[in-house]
């Protein structure tokens, strides 16, 4: 088990391209203007992963029936971590004098920019408000940070768990059997949303980041 607190900051060159970043800074001549958090600042991860053997069977010396109830396991690993930031940008007019390759709109001071997570539903609304930025004009440069950590994509949750049964059947074979249940509690986590300000799908979220929960039955022999 471990709890990672941490902030990461940079200029875009590790993860160039990543996340609808721009591949270019908006402004080739200042590029100090690209400073900002990281696509992979994640401030909060909490990783426990645990393996139980359950007592079942122990006050038995031996028979068909310790050999059915002993040498059950479970086992499992839960993750979660902080949305990674998020950077907003829009149709880019200057690449033809500038060759850059990216735009940024300006942001509204205090205007609310996301809805709250666990009340979003992506069929209904956009994750993102489009009146929390404005358009810098023709030929401008947006103030918008690269990636801004006051804005978030999704949480992300893996909760994985399996149930095994490891028996000997003299000093040479094992046989194992497992069920693997991955994302056991079928939780959603969204993709991020469209962050191209001047799209009309601005702020909506169209895939899932994840995979449905799926359960798998194993078997293996070893000697």
């Amino acid at each position: 088990m471990f709890y990672t607190r941490s902030k990461l900051i940079n200029d875009g060159a590790e993860t160039s391209g990543a996340n609808n970043a721009p591949t270019n800074p908006q402004n080739p001549v200042n590029t100090q203007l690209e400073r900002s958090v990281s696509t992979d600042d994640v401030p909060n991860t909490f990783v426990f992963s645990y393996t139980y053997r359950l007592p079942f069977g122990k006050t038995r010396d031996s028979g068909l029936v310790k050999t059915l109830i002993s040498g059950w396991a479970i086992n499992g690993l839960l993750r979660y971590e902080s949305g990674r930031p998020l950077g907003v940008t829009m149709n880019n007019d200057l690449s033809g004098l500038l060759f850059n390759y990216g735009k940024r709109p300006n942001v509204v001071t205090g205007a609310t920019a996301t809805v709250d997570q666990g009340s979003f539903d992506p069929g209904s609304g956009s994750y993102l408000n489009k009146a929390a930025w404005t358009d810098p004009g023709p030929l401008q440069f947006g103030n918008a940070p690269r990636q801004d950590a006051h804005i978030r994509g999704f949480r992300n949750a893996v909760e994985d768990v399996s149930l095994f049964k490891e028996t000997m059947f003299g000093e040479r074979f094992k046989w194992r059997l497992e069920v693997q249940g991955g994302n056991i509690t079928n939780r959603v986590v969204f993709a991020d949303p469209n962050l191209n300000w001047n799209s009309g799908q601005f702020g909506q979220v169209s895939l899932q980041a994840n995979q449905p929960r799926s359960i798998q039955l194993g078997t293996r022999i070893e000697f």
